[in-house]
């Protein structure tokens, strides 16, 4: 079993995150996952106790203090693969 955590605080994207994440396990993998979804970094800090393989963060959070950046800070001592997130694009540029 695969433990994923989404910390996206756009719902549209954190259900196409995790729609797309399911098709693909299910579809190219003998393998099951769980996926956990927190809308904001204030959520996902709440549930800190549980570890996840994958982390899928947002980079930026409009209604918070907190970004993506600083829960991959309180998880760099753990094992887990962090995959940023944004649909911002100024972040690209």
């Amino acid at each position: 079993m695969i433990h994923i955590a989404i910390c996206e605080d756009e719902r549209n994207l954190s259900i196409l995150l995790e729609n797309l994440i399911y098709k693909v396990i299910d579809e190219d993998t003998d393998f099951t996952c769980e996926i956990d979804v927190f809308n904001c970094p204030e959520d996902f800090f709440e549930h800190r106790e549980k570890l996840y393989d994958i982390y899928f963060l947002d980079i930026e959070f409009a209604n918070s203090t907190s970004n993506g950046l600083d829960i991959a800070k309180s998880i760099s001592n753990e094992s887990g693969t962090i995959v940023f997130v944004s649909s911002s694009s100024r972040i690209f540029h």
